[in-house]
């Protein structure tokens, strides 16, 4: 029997979404699997642990499966998951010593577009002027006819 490992990809703000990414079958690519969305009464490592382990024991992950195929950890890139002392990947470290964990390339990836359109001017001018031609034209009479 071989064994795929899979990654988690976490995402958090008040509420924890919880996706795996694993590979199912050697001749598929990788699929992403949504888990859950979970209510988070704290926002510290040790409430976001608890409810990720919670969740993956739920889906019928045991600690036994967890150790042999659990590989990464994607998460936002915040101190509380990445934290290299306190962060939810280095508390998960501790139990599952293989896990990697990294920021999501995803989530870079929006963060640099967000820095380039803020430092490029011209891009906010077009931005107003296109936001004042939509709220012009949206407050046409012609348009609040049925």
């Amino acid at each position: 029997m071989q064994n795929y490992c899979f990654l988690c990809l976490i995402d958090e703000s008040t509420s924890l979404s919880l996706n795996l990414r694993c590979s199912v079958d050697a001749e598929c690519e990788p699929i992403t699997v949504f888990l859950d969305l979970l209510e988070l009464s704290s926002l510290t490592a040790d409430a976001i642990v608890e409810s990720v382990m919670t969740c993956l024991h739920k889906n019928g992950l045991s600690d036994y499966v967890l150790h042999r195929c659990w590989l990464g950890l994607a998460t936002d890139g915040a101190s509380v998951m990445l934290g290299k002392k306190g962060g939810v990947h280095a508390k998960l470290k501790e139990n599952f010593p293989n896990l990697i964990g990294w920021h999501c390339f995803n989530h870079r990836l929006e963060l640099s577009v967000n820095d380039c359109v803020n430092a490029c001017t011209e891009l906010n001018h077009f931005k107003i002027f296109m936001h004042k031609l939509y709220t012009l034209y949206s407050a046409c009479p012609k348009n609040r006819r049925s």
